[in-house]
């Protein structure tokens, strides 16, 4: 059902989109953008009645996966962050030191639950502040190795009247009709967030005062994950040997331990500081740096060797502002003191999250396989592409993509999933297969899919897929990944898993095809493909050149 409603939905909405980047008249522009908007407004309302059907039928179940709390509410936050700041409201988020940060449990639900709360703070809050406030409930019983978090979202927005506090958690009901006709909504977001409280054997509720603003609270009862590093070494694997730079400026007073828990993540550490002199290389190359004072991360954005290096943020308490977090580049947050799982579980989503050229950036071209079935949305794509002065070949099933790789070597490769005669996972299997017989490099594979399901990501990892894209696809999204897959690499596999000689011996033997074909001008201090051969092993390393000769860290302090 899923794939049968978004498929549509992508043409629809990708083909309005497109359209609204074309000449138009001003009340032909004004038209398209109100399709648009009640395109992507039925889009979210499709996705709510499935999740309340699923749950309604006692067919909603939970993942039990260890995953970094911290990581997870800080991610989710920050897709906010833009929407806060169009409002100039300062969106804050507090975790006390007590909560633990490796827990075991259904992070995608969790997300949407904080997701649906701070969305809905911030829509209903015209001033002031929305602050999402993480702590230990200690007050309630739980098992052993278990914790109960309670997590409180206020806002100084618009408030609800005492008597329709209950209410509001009820399917399709709003505290007042007039909240609907103003700012939208089905008034089915509170309610699966409610339901999906309860399955994580939590309770919610509200407090508020009509006029000066609401808070929500919600519990939930999670396994505190395991804090032996087995549990996220493979998830690190990848990055195994990558350089990690920490601008110590004595704020944390924790040097040695941050060393010590990097070169315990098989990571290799460089410290520089007030009592410590700089690299001996000014343009060693750095794939991660972290920093113990938001100026140092505003100087290092500001400067080319450093502007697509993740940073992480480490402090001794978080008290963030999403606002500066955007502006100054900030992949993640971590307090100290820290154990090494709980560094770990920072570095990952700043690794794996790792910045990319901004989708307007057209200087990045390449040779592009496209494999969709569909029609329309075949249109979509190669003219979304295109635009970007891309080059597309399309298969119309998976066969044909197959058959098209054998023949040819493209950057990168979009892959639906759902296809005739052959699928988008078999047609990967195949492609991986036909790479390491032959010696080749591994070409980058973005899957296309409608389901939007749990276990996608998985399915994607297994087949050996570099990332994934859920229809419909938004332009910016799917440039932006493809300039990720193309500069740096994707961010779902472990590369190391793959022939250790393929990269190189592919390297002596042909060029890239946008490289050799197109004649592109690459971004400055970028190899070809975004890779050096300084890895572990002649293993890719995603890290970047310098650009500038000059000592950076003397700008630094």
């Amino acid at each position: 059902m899923s794939h049968e409603i978004r498929t549509p939905m992508n043409g629809i909405i990708g083909m309005t989109q497109f359209t609204l980047d074309t000449e138009l008249e001003q009340n032909q522009r004004d038209m398209l953008n109100i399709v648009f908007s009640l395109a992507n407004s039925l889009l979210t309302i499709i996705d709510d009645i499935l999740d309340i059907s699923k749950i309604e039928a006692n067919r909603m179940i939970l993942e039990e996966e260890p995953f970094s709390l911290r990581g997870l509410v800080f991610n989710s936050l920050k897709s906010l962050a833009v929407r806060a700041n169009e409002k100039d409201i300062s969106l804050v988020y507090d975790v006390d030191a007590s909560v633990p940060d490796y827990i075991v449990g259904d992070s995608f639900r969790l997300r949407q639950i904080i997701l649906n709360l701070a969305g809905n703070a911030i829509k209903f809050t015209e001033h002031g502040e929305v602050r999402v406030k993480i702590m230990a409930e200690k007050s309630v019983i739980c098992g052993e190795g278990e914790v109960v978090v309670k997590f409180a979202v206020s806002d100084t927005g618009i408030g609800i009247h005492s008597n329709k506090l209950d209410l509001i958690f009820d399917t399709f009901q709003q505290a007042d009709g007039s909240t609907t006709r103003k700012f939208g909504g089905t008034g089915l977001g509170l309610s699966i967030s409610r339901r999906l409280v309860t399955l994580m054997r939590g309770k919610m509720w509200v407090e508020s005062t009509y006029g000066s603003g609401s808070t929500f609270f919600f519990t939930c009862i999670a396994q505190v994950g395991p804090s032996d590093l087995a549990k996220i070494m493979p998830q690190l694997q990848q990055y195994r040997k990558h350089k990690v730079l920490f601008i110590d400026q004595g704020e944390t007073g924790c040097a040695e331990d941050v060393c010590e828990n990097l070169r315990a993540l098989d990571l290799v550490p460089c410290v520089y500081g007030k009592s410590r002199p700089p690299p001996e290389r000014p343009d060693e190359l750095f794939d991660c740096v972290i920093v113990d004072q938001v100026d140092t991360a505003q100087k290092l954005r500001n400067m080319e060797r450093f502007k697509y290096v993740p940073i992480v943020m480490l402090a001794p308490s978080i008290s963030v502002s999403f606002k500066t977090a955007l502006e100054n580049g900030i992949s993640s947050y971590m307090t100290t003191p820290c154990l090494p799982i709980d560094l770990g579980n920072a570095l990952i989503p700043a690794l794996e999250g790792r910045a990319a050229p901004s989708s307007s950036d057209q200087s990045r071209t390449f040779e592009i396989l496209l494999a969709e079935d569909n029609a329309v949305n075949q249109k979509l794509a190669v003219k979304i592409l295109m635009k970007h002065n891309h080059k597309v070949t399309v298969a119309n099933n998976g066969l044909e993509a197959f058959e098209a790789i054998k023949k040819k070597r493209f950057d990168i490769v979009l892959m639906d999933v759902q296809m005739p005669v052959m699928g988008g996972f078999e047609a990967t299997a195949k492609i991986r297969e036909f790479e390491r017989d032959n010696g080749f490099r591994r070409s980058p594979i973005i899957a296309l899919t409608a389901h939007a399901m749990l276990g996608d990501r998985e399915k994607c990892i297994q087949a050996q897929m570099d990332e994934y894209l859920s229809k419909p696809l938004k332009p910016n999204q799917l440039i932006q990944t493809i300039l990720k897959c193309g500069t740096l690499g994707g961010a779902l596999l472990d590369r190391r898993t793959e022939n250790s000689n393929s990269y190189t011996e592919d390297r002596k033997g042909q060029e890239s095809p946008s490289s050799s074909r197109l004649n592109t001008p690459k971004r400055p201090g970028m190899n070809d493909r975004g890779f050096t051969e300084g890895g572990p092993g002649g293993m890719e390393s995603p890290a970047i050149s310098s650009a500038e000769q000059d000592d950076p860290m003397q700008r630094v302090t």
